[in-house]
């Protein structure tokens, strides 16, 4: 799981999360419960830089996927999941996919069901993916 609890009063400080099936690093960058960033890393790719023990597949600031700022406050980000520990067991331990959650080419989908099961909302993770698109001229195709 994430190492942070969305009920605590205050997200401040990075906050760390891995996915060993698929050797997927997660980082969220909070202040003051504003999410600043959120970085995923591929430790297996290496793409032709040797000794490259880990590539970045999304590093996106919160910021720039909103006009407004408030947008990326960890209250419109999360949603309480009250299901997390079970929806994460069933990412262990079972082929299991939520169907309501956005899909990308990009990613495996246990990394976005992985964001999900721990508190990101569809709402964001919609956004997020149409922003990284929108950057990567549709190099990340939704569906």
């Amino acid at each position: 799981m994430l190492n942070f609890d969305k009920n605590d009063e205050y997200l401040d400080g990075y906050y760390y999360g891995t996915i060993k099936k698929n050797n997927f690093f997660i980082i969220l960058n909070f202040k003051d419960n504003y999410l600043k960033r959120i970085e995923i890393q591929d430790k297996t790719l290496h793409l032709g830089i040797k000794y490259n023990p880990q590539k970045i597949v999304l590093n996106i600031n919160c910021q720039d996927i909103y006009n407004s700022k408030k947008l990326c406050y960890k209250d419109f980000v999360l949603f309480n999941n009250p299901n997390k520990e079970s929806s994460l067991n069933q990412l262990c331990y079972s082929k299991l996919k939520y169907k309501n959650i956005p899909k990308t080419s990009y990613l495996p989908d246990d990394v976005v069901e992985y964001l999900f099961a721990n508190g990101f909302n569809i709402p964001f993770l919609k956004d997020l993916f149409k922003y990284q698109s929108q950057i990567t001229n549709g190099i990340i195709d939704t569906f």
